[in-house]
């Protein structure tokens, strides 16, 4: 268990450094969608340039293009019947089919798609992952335990914790049992002055009043760092650190009086 602590940060850091390629991703699939309609277009207007001004054929063209945005514009593909057409039409030359208008529910799938990718990595960009914060917690909240070991029976955990209610900001952790109490660790370059982002350990030492949930339950707690030297040492030997790493800060949590 020494490692896992260092392990989250260097998770941390991969992901705030991959982060704005989940941005790039969805501009290249908007621009991606962009440029095959554009492309579309493009071709439409190739194929009406080389037609002779007045034939059957610029016509024909030009009734499937105008039908095409007809359908896209009120989101729904017309009946063949409705656009029946047969070769003495002057709109069209294969009888009542269409293979633009066959093409429209294909493209519009595609940009559907397209959409709920780009909606899918905005949610999964808000929502708190591991060392990534989200927000406001949700839950039944619950009285806190006279021994930790009835809310966490396997001894430790991953849990939610939130802090800082005039804006909430939660994180996920290990939470760990030592002796009946309830306790989470930093990494050890948590208050470093070069960390990219402001850590949660100094969110808690300002504002020590968090919700800790576990499962569907919500404990109202106070994290109260361990500031005692022996203390601090044998949690983190029993954590697996000999000798402790000086970085690592130590919060255990106790009920709010």
């Amino acid at each position: 268990m020494a490692g896992l602590s260092d392990v989250s940060a260097v998770a941390q850091v991969i992901q705030l450094s991959v982060a704005p390629i989940f941005l790039l991703s969805g501009i290249v699939a908007m621009l991606a969608a962009m440029t095959s309609r554009l492309s579309g277009m493009i071709d439409g207007a190739r194929f009406l340039d080389a037609s002779e001004p007045g034939s059957d054929r610029r016509g024909v063209a030009l009734g499937r293009v105008c039908r095409a945005r007809d359908a896209l514009a009120a989101r729904e593909a017309p009946k063949p019947r409705d656009h029946a057409l047969n070769d003495n039409s002057p709109l069209g030359v294969h009888g009542d089919r269409d293979p633009v208008l066959e093409r429209v529910p294909a493209v519009r799938g595609r940009l559907r798609l397209k959409t709920k990718s780009l909606v899918a990595l905005a949610c999964l960009g808000l929502a708190a992952c591991g060392p990534v914060p989200g927000g406001s917690l949700s839950g039944q909240v619950t009285p806190v335990p006279s021994d930790w070991s009835t809310a966490l029976p396997d001894q430790r955990a991953i849990c939610e914790v939130e802090s800082r209610p005039a804006d909430p900001h939660s994180i996920q952790l290990e939470c760990f049992l030592y002796e009946g109490a309830l306790y989470v660790q930093s990494h050890r370059w948590a208050n470093a002055s070069w960390w990219p982002t402001r850590s949660w350990a100094a969110i808690w030492a300002e504002q020590p009043n968090v919700r800790v949930r576990l499962d569907d339950a919500l404990y109202e707690v106070i994290a109260t760092q361990v500031t005692d030297a022996k203390l601090r040492e044998n949690v983190l030997q029993f954590r697996g650190y000999d000798p402790a790493p000086e970085g690592i800060v130590l919060f255990r949590f106790e009920p709010r009086s």
